[in-house]
């Protein structure tokens, strides 16, 4: 019973934690937030959940890796599925080649990371990209 109780709490706090940094992002923005905008604020928090993971492991503390995990877990409820590999490697290929004309691998980048921002995160597309245009 008390694991449960433990797991409601900390989902209660993460719940809260999102809610003000909407609120936040709603204020900065000065409107209500779009989907898109809510989903770039869970994507945001995810991410500075990740680094902080990363800090922490860094660090030898695997009880805050531990429990910044369990706050990943419960925020990636909210986002949609992340996109496979091949289909991402797909995606990237398709959106290269109807711009070829752009021949800076930068600018290429930026490109596809706007396009598919709602389906990977920036990290794994730019990889994608760097990959694809080594060749």
């Amino acid at each position: 019973m008390t694991a449960q109780k433990a797991q409601a709490v900390l989902k209660v706090s993460v719940l809260r934690n999102l809610i003000a940094e909407a609120k936040n992002k709603e204020i900065d923005l000065q409107h209500e937030l779009t989907n898109d905008e809510l989903l770039a604020v869970i994507r945001k928090q995810v991410k500075v959940l990740e680094e902080a993971k990363k800090m922490f492991a860094d660090g030898g503390r695997a009880d805050l890796v531990e429990a910044n995990q369990a706050e990943i877990a419960l925020l990636e409820v909210y986002l949609p599925a992340a996109i496979g590999e091949e289909d991402l490697k797909q995606k990237v290929a398709q959106i290269i080649g109807a711009h070829a004309e752009i021949t800076n691998v930068g600018q290429l980048t930026g490109l596809v990371i706007r396009e598919l921002k709602d389906v990977a995160e920036s990290s794994r597309i730019a990889a994608m990209v760097r990959s694809l245009t080594a060749n």
